[in-house]
């Protein structure tokens, strides 16, 4: 930052707001690319991708409902993968694999409950809180 543009700032009394404003807008700007991104990997039933892509999505803005919805539903999409693999490993004998399908099951429900209940505790009293699947 040039010196003339911090007296300018620190004169107009938005040294403090002026970063913080234009860090928060050029995430918003940043997030939806990567929504738009993970909701077109999640139709195409590309569960991990769209993790992936939500998990940017949600480290780029925490506070970010939306992100954090996305995320939540994309893993109980991941869970409910790992319980119909692990469904098939065991019809198949294969203790190993239904152990380990069962394991990433458990992890992902978990993990997609704790973010619904984040999102309750941000947002009580608004839907974001308590929204069902998209």
């Amino acid at each position: 930052m040039t010196p003339w543009l911090l007296t300018l700032l620190l004169q107009a009394g938005l040294w403090g707001r002026a970063l913080p404003e234009a860090a928060a807008a050029g995430a918003a700007a940043a997030l939806q690319p990567l929504l738009r991104e993970g909701d077109a990997r999640h139709d195409a039933r590309e569960y991990e991708a769209a993790r992936e892509v939500y998990e940017r999505a949600h480290v780029l803005d925490p506070d970010a409902g939306e992100a954090r919805e996305r995320l939540a539903h994309v893993l109980n999409d991941i869970g409910e993968g790992a319980v119909a693999e692990s469904e098939s490993a065991r019809t198949d004998g294969d203790e190993a694999r239904e152990r380990a399908r069962v394991d990433e099951a458990a992890r992902s429900f978990e993990r997609a409950r704790d973010l619904a209940r984040e999102l309750q505790d941000a947002w009580p009293h608004r839907p974001e809180g308590h929204s069902g699947p998209r």
